[in-house]
């Protein structure tokens, strides 16, 4: 399983984040299935979902408020699809929407909270669609 970005939340530093498939879309880059969630320091995981999402660049977790987080998901590199953007879960990973959509063609690579302001959210996009 390869490995786009790993995140711990700065309030509850035994909560880890991974999110699965490789972040830079060469030739070799191998997808994963998802975000993976521990909450006891990386002894046990659980799928958290987004499985579609396929590249995952970047996790961030709110400063205060572990349940928050959001995830920049370049999505399948061989073609169009939706599972582009950004995801943001309230409830620690029951549930996720998609609030930042750009186009089927467009994925998110990186994220950044504001530090002065954390409900500020910087993204990085792109429009890249690998060939055979």
């Amino acid at each position: 399983l390869s490995i786009g970005d790993i995140a711990l939340a700065p309030s509850q530093p035994e909560q880890l984040w991974v999110g699965t498939g490789e972040s830079n879309n060469q030739r070799s880059s191998y997808w994963g299935d998802g975000v993976y969630k521990s909450e006891d320091g990386g002894a046990t995981w659980r799928n958290t979902g987004l499985r579609e999402t396929q590249h995952i660049g970047r996790i961030v977790v709110h400063p205060k408020d572990p349940n928050v987080v959001y995830v920049a998901a370049l999505g399948r590199l061989y073609g169009f699809n939706r599972q582009r953007g950004v995801f943001k879960t309230s409830d620690g990973g029951a549930t996720w929407q998609h609030v930042l959509f750009l186009s089927e063609k467009v994925g998110v690579v990186d994220l950044v909270l504001d530090p002065r302001d954390p409900e500020t959210i910087y993204a990085a996009a792109y429009e890249r669609l690998r060939k055979a």
